[in-house]
């Protein structure tokens, strides 16, 4: 689901606000909760389980890492944190790069005559870096003594998984969100006017800018690539062979006009006798009958 979808500016972000304001307290991070897996589910399909497989690993260890039974012994609380991680890295990296390193692999052992390879095509999941990197930086804090794990898996949930940044960031950092989310929220008058501001201009910029940036391209391209390139290719021998539709139309237009000024005499468009010629060969030429 995009941002600047239909779908989401007058049915998904309505509903999800006003039911925010309108449930409990006690249920409103549950609503969060499950707004952002349908979120992500509706872009992302069936890979809301993958982000959910990172979330349980994340909560889990946050909660193994502070627990009592591992609070003197600093190298199993090392070992967690490491394990959290290398799980994290290695979601990020099979499905983001597993794919691009299978065609290098491929290309190098074919050029080296070892014969093909099995190339990995998986499709890459939406928002892969920040859940992931979020995640991370939720179990590092935790061993740094920076934050307390969250009771409620839900908060957690909430906090990774909240669809504002889910899929286009930026990464936040958990001291600066969880206190949010676990705190009572409150209204003010200046700060959503600000929002409802950013939401109205923020679509119309990026679209005015994509379109601007997009024409300014084109005429950088035309201006400065490609009519130097015609230039030259006009010039170029090896580049103006009639094999080529466009260069190739015009070598031959001006071919035709250089045999044209040569062709100065009447009789159907019979050539005129060259300079080399000799008289007899001149005078055989000029009294000879036109081809009909």
């Amino acid at each position: 689901m995009s941002f600047a979808a239909p779908i989401f500016l007058w049915y998904f972000m309505p509903a999800v606000l006003l039911a925010y304001w309108v449930l409990p307290r006690s249920a409103r991070n549950a609503l969060l909760a499950v707004a952002s897996l349908v979120f992500y589910a509706w872009g992302a399909g069936a890979y809301v389980y993958l982000l959910i497989t990172c979330l349980v690993v994340s909560y889990a260890a946050g909660v193994v890492v502070d627990s009592e039974r591992l609070a003197d012994r600093h190298a199993a609380r090392r070992a967690v944190l490491v394990g959290a991680i290398v799980i994290d890295l290695g979601i990020l990296i099979v499905w983001k790069y597993a794919g691009f390193a299978s065609r290098q692999i491929d290309a190098l052992s074919d050029a080296l005559g070892l014969g093909d390879t099995r190339v990995v095509s998986l499709a890459l999941p939406i928002g892969i870096s920040f859940f992931t990197f979020e995640s991370m930086s939720y179990v590092i804090d935790i061993h740094r003594g920076l934050i307390k794990p969250q009771k409620s898996y839900v908060e957690y949930l909430s906090f990774v998984a909240f669809f504002p940044h889910l899929v286009a960031g930026p990464i936040v950092r958990p001291r600066d969100l969880l206190p949010q989310l676990a705190g009572e929220p409150r209204w003010s008058s200046r700060e959503g006017s600000e929002a409802l501001w950013l939401l109205a201009v923020g679509p119309v910029r990026g679209f005015a800018f994509t379109l601007g940036m997009s024409t300014v391209l084109d005429l950088v391209v035309v201006f400065f690539v490609t009519h130097p390139l015609v230039a030259l290719a006009s010039k170029s021998k090896f580049l103006s062979k009639p094999s080529m539709s466009g260069l190739g139309a015009v070598q031959r237009q001006a071919n035709e006009r250089r045999a044209g000024r040569r062709n100065r005499g009447e009789g159907g468009g019979r050539r005129c006798p060259g300079r080399g010629w000799s008289r007899a060969r001149r005078k055989r030429a000029v009294s000879a009958p036109t081809a009909r």
